[in-house]
């Protein structure tokens, strides 16, 4: 396999559990990304996108997607979701039929995403995730961004991980879901961040991670002061 640029976009805006509201942006944002990401003259990504789906489906995608790469190729992952932690504080990405009460084994782990980024060749990953939750990065490597907000699970050489915010997240507790979610303002701007090229701060003609996440933190800080993304990386 040459080295390349791949992308998988995944959203889930559709939850068969009640107590997981459903979520109306990430179908939209999903496509106007994967556009972006696949233009030639932008992105020039391998793009496959992946829409409410199960976690079947959504785990077999995810190790697809990070096999059979070369050290040189540049993956993006991004998720929009929702995000749960269980009562172990350990951090679950929902699919359509993640069962609240049976979390374990119906949601995607961040400790078993963290492992197929690990274990796949290429050097540089870029994950964004657009999903509620609360965690904090592990002190090995440098963050940025007033909250820091990151499973501990994911952490590791070559990668940079961009979070939304920990203004919107969800902690199940027993039989309840407690916690609000925010309209997502994050997607929004990393796609238009990219496809008219203002994350380009340095005006060199190419947007690194550094030039998306100052972007998106002052456009979603300008819209919503609550929100504040974060930045973990070793890229």
């Amino acid at each position: 396999v040459s080295d390349g640029r791949h992308a998988l976009v995944v959203a889930t805006a559709r939850y068969g559990d009640r107590k997981l509201q459903q979520l109306r942006a990430p179908a939209a944002d999903a496509e106007e990304l994967a556009n972006v990401l696949g233009d030639p003259e932008k992105g020039d990504f391998d793009v496959e996108v992946v829409v409410d789906e199960t976690h079947a489906h959504l785990t077999r995608a995810i190790a697809r997607f990070f096999r059979d790469r070369s050290p040189q190729d540049l993956l993006l992952l991004h998720f929009s979701c929702h995000g749960v932690k269980d009562e172990d504080g350990e951090l679950y990405l929902a699919a359509t039929d993640t069962d609240l009460e049976l979390l374990s084994a119906t949601g995607i782990s961040a400790a078993w995403l963290n492992e197929r980024i690990s274990r796949t060749r290429s050097r540089r990953t870029v994950v964004l995730l657009d999903c509620c939750f609360s965690g904090s990065f592990p002190s090995g490597l440098r963050a940025r961004g007033d909250d820091v907000d990151s499973p501990q699970q994911l952490q590791g050489r070559g990668r940079a991980i961009i979070t939304a915010s920990n203004a919107m997240e969800y902690a199940y507790e027993g039989e309840q879901l407690k916690g609000r979610g925010r309209p997502s303002v994050f997607t929004e701007a990393v796609v238009e961040g990219l496809r008219t090229g203002e994350a380009d701060l340095d005006e060199d003609q190419r947007i690194s991670i550094d030039d998306l996440y100052r972007y998106v933190y002052d456009r979603v800080r300008e819209r919503t002061p609550s929100q504040t993304p974060s930045i973990k990386s070793d890229l």
